[in-house]
């Protein structure tokens, strides 16, 4: 299970058709993820402008299959786990399906709702920070994701 999904993950995303098709609504990102060896993986996005030497968002993930699907673990900058970030991933109507579990992740201090749909050459997420149920920071919309390359 986990060698299919990460088959359909693997590699570099881009938004620009829809970045270019409502530039005031989305920013161009892109995110990658890589195998960086002994079951970890490296999650990066950045702003097109920006560059990829200065993502806004780098993070090292590991994941376990379990009976209901996969758990996508996040770990801190220090090597310790963040349980209260982690992410359910489960296979339904030929796509998979991730969302967050609970409500103590805290990104930018707001709770964050995060929530993705992969298949091949497409991925959808949608992260926001919420408090008190009021949106901070981030979109209800998805972003969508084309496949520039796969590893």
């Amino acid at each position: 299970m986990i060698t299919e999904f990460l088959s359909c993950l693997l590699g570099r995303w881009s938004n620009k058709d829809q970045a270019f098709s409502n530039p005031t609504r989305y920013a161009w990102i892109l995110t990658s993820w890589d195998d960086v060896g002994e079951g970890r993986f490296l999650s990066k996005q950045w702003y097109h402008y920006m560059g990829e030497n200065q993502p806004y968002r780098e993070k090292i993930n590991t994941f376990i299959e379990t009976e209901s699907g996969i758990l996508l673990q996040n770990w801190n900058d220090d090597g310790t786990r963040n349980e209260k970030c982690d992410v359910t991933i489960t296979f339904s109507e030929g796509k998979w399906l991730g969302n967050n579990l609970g409500t103590e992740c805290i990104v930018r201090g707001a709770t964050l709702r995060s929530e993705f749909q992969l298949q091949p050459g497409v991925l959808l997420t949608r992260d926001a920070g919420y408090i008190n149920n009021k949106l901070i920071w981030g979109s209800l919309d998805y972003y969508h994701f084309g496949r520039l390359t796969q590893r």
